[in-house]
């Protein structure tokens, strides 16, 4: 957006507060972009008082942006490598499985297989927990640009929430990490 075209926002706003009316009465104020509260005010039917006040809302600083869009793009990469590091893993624990096919059961090569299915395991376990705890950082970075730039009423309506942790997606593909480690180390054993 040019310079031109770019709009000014008002940086005070003129609220006639109308004493007659209950403060939860829809009438009880009226905002105003400029001085046409005052105007409102001398009304016969009106009662109260204007007040100047200054808008707090503002536009979102360009580090903020940038912050911002860093962790919508980190945590878009770190969900997508949690499905990578699964996969991954069932590939190695597979390739594993396939070169047990050449050891006969109880030889050392074939102990050493299952080794290393369970390091393969533990290994992807540690790294699928780490993006987690990564995500949950991001996550809460988010969190503070929605209660800085949102309303809690918009953020309700927008379903801007990002305090939930979700964690369900990392225990569900953990769970498929230890079962595939569990069946690999149980087939080489069998092989």
């Amino acid at each position: 957006m040019g310079q031109a075209q770019a709009e000014e926002r008002p940086t005070k706003v003129f609220i006639h507060v109308n004493t007659s009316k209950q403060v939860d009465d829809k009438d009880h104020l009226k905002v105003f972009a400029n001085e046409h509260a005052k105007e409102w005010s001398k009304k016969p039917d009106q009662e109260g008082v204007v007040v100047e006040c200054e808008v707090m809302a503002s536009e979102m600083k360009p580090h903020v942006s940038q912050a911002y869009k860093d962790a919508c793009d980190n945590l878009i990469y770190l969900k997508k490598e949690q499905f990578q590091v699964t996969n991954y893993t069932w590939l190695v624990l597979a390739a594993l499985y396939i070169l047990s096919r050449k050891f006969t059961a109880g030889t050392v090569g074939n102990d050493l297989l299952i080794g290393s299915a369970f390091v393969v395991g533990i290994v992807s376990l540690l790294v699928l927990w780490d993006f987690q705890s990564s995500i949950e950082r991001f996550r809460n970075r988010l969190a503070h640009v929605y209660e800085d730039y949102f309303t809690k009423g918009e953020c309700e309506r927008l379903g801007l929430d990002a305090k939930s942790k979700h964690r369900y997606i990392s225990a569900i593909l953990s769970f498929a990490v230890v079962v595939a480690t569990a069946f690999t180390a149980w087939a080489v054993r069998q092989s």
